[in-house]
C-alpha cells in the first residue's frame, strides 16, 4: 500500500513538473514570437513600410485602416485614400501594456513623407527622420534610451551626404566630420569620452591624406604627421605627455629615410616607430573608455 501511494506521488510530481516545464516553454515561445515580431516591425522601414502595408488595404479603400496581430492586439493603423496611403500611420508593438507606439509618421501617394519618428517600449524617442517622397532628406537623428542624442547624419535624396556627429551616453560628441556619396570624405575628428581631441585626419577618394594628429587626454599633441594616400610622407614627431618631442623621423612613401633621422638611435627596421605611436595611442583611448564607463555606470 505504501509503495503504491509512494508511486502516486512520484507520478503527480512528475506530471507537476511536465505541465510546469511545458508552461514554461510555451511562455518562452511567446517571448521568443513576441520579439521576432517586434524586429520584424523595424524591418519594416528597410524593406519598405508602405508596400508592406499596403498590401492588405482594399482597393478603394478611404478612412482609416487598421491591422491586429494574431492575438487581436493592434499591429498598426494607417490613413487611406481611394486605396491609397494618404496621411498618419502608426505600427504598435505587441504583448505591451499599455499600448506602445513603434513607427509613426505619414504618406503621401503610398511613399513617407516628413517626419517619421520609431520609439524604445517604454515610450522614448529613438530615432527621428525626415523624410521627402519616400527616401531620407535633411538632418536624421538617433537617441539612446536615456534620452540622449546618439547621432545626427544629413541625407540628400536618400543618401548619407555632409556632416555627422556622433555622440556619447552623456551626449558628449566622440566623432565628427564628413560624408560624400556614402562614403567618409574630408576632416574627420574624434574625441574623448571628456570631449577633449583625440585623432583627426582627412580622407579623400576613401585614402587619408593630409595632416594626421593624436592627442593625449590632457590635450596635448601625441604625434603628428602628413600623409599622402595612407602613407606617411614628411616630418613624423612623437611628444610624450608634457609636449617634449620623442621621436623625429622623415618619411617618404611610407618609408623612414634614416640617414636624416633628428631624434634618438634609428634602428635598421622603424616599425617601431609607428607601433609606439598606435600603441599610445590605444591604450590611452582604453583608459578613457574604462574611466568613462566606471563613471556612466556609478551615475
Amino acid at each position: 500500500m505504501e509503495r503504491a501511494l509512494l508511486y502516486i506521488v512520484v507520478m503527480i510530481i512528475y506530471l507537476i513538473y511536465r505541465i510546469c516545464k511545458a508552461i514554461a516553454e510555451n511562455a518562452e515561445d511567446k517571448i521568443s514570437k513576441r520579439c521576432l515580431e517586434d524586429e520584424m516591425q523595424l524591418l519594416l522601414l528597410e524593406e519598405g513600410i508602405e508596400i508592406i502595408i499596403k498590401k492588405d488595404i482594399p482597393p478603394n479603400y478611404t478612412g482609416f485602416y487598421r491591422e491586429d496581430y494574431a492575438n487581436n492586439e493592434l499591429k498598426y493603423e494607417v490613413m487611406c485614400n481611394d486605396g491609397k496611403l494618404e496621411g498618419p500611420f502608426s505600427t504598435f508593438y505587441s504583448m505591451v501594456k499599455p499600448r506602445a507606439v513603434m513607427i509613426q509618421g505619414s504618406f503621401k501617394e503610398n511613399e513617407i513623407d516628413g517626419e517619421l519618428c520609431i520609439f524604445y517600449k517604454n515610450g522614448k524617442l529613438k530615432k527621428k527622420d525626415s523624410y521627402k517622397k519616400g527616401k531620407k532628406e535633411g538632418i536624421c537623428r538617433s537617441y539612446y534610451l536615456n534620452g540622449k542624442l546618439e547621432r545626427e547624419e544629413n541625407y540628400i535624396d536618400g543618401i548619407i551626404s555632409g556632416e555627422y556627429k556622433i555622440y556619447n551616453e552623456n551626449e558628449v560628441m566622440v566623432e565628427k566630420g564628413q560624408i560624400k556619396n556614402e562614403v567618409q570624405d574630408g576632416i574627420i575628428e574624434k574625441f574623448y569620452h571628456s570631449g577633449t581631441p583625440y585623432i583627426l585626419y582627412y580622407i579623400n577618394d576613401n585614402k587619408i591624406n593630409g595632416k594626421f594628429q593624436a592627442f593625449y587626454r590632457n590635450g596635448n599633441l601625441m604625434g603628428e604627421c602628413d600623409v599622402l594616400n595612407d602613407l606617411l610622407n614628411g616630418t613624423f614627431k612623437k611628444y610624450d605627455r608634457l609636449g617634449k618631442v620623442q621621436e623625429e623621423v622623415i618619411f617618404e612613401n611610407g618609408v623612414p629615410i634614416p640617414e636624416i633621422k633628428i631624434e634618438t638611435t634609428f634602428p635598421a627596421e622603424c616599425d617601431y616607430v609607428i607601433d609606439a605611436l598606435k600603441n599610445e595611442i590605444q591604450k590611452e583611448k582604453d583608459d578613457d573608455k574604462e574611466e568613462y564607463e566606471n563613471s556612466f555606470f556609478r551615475n
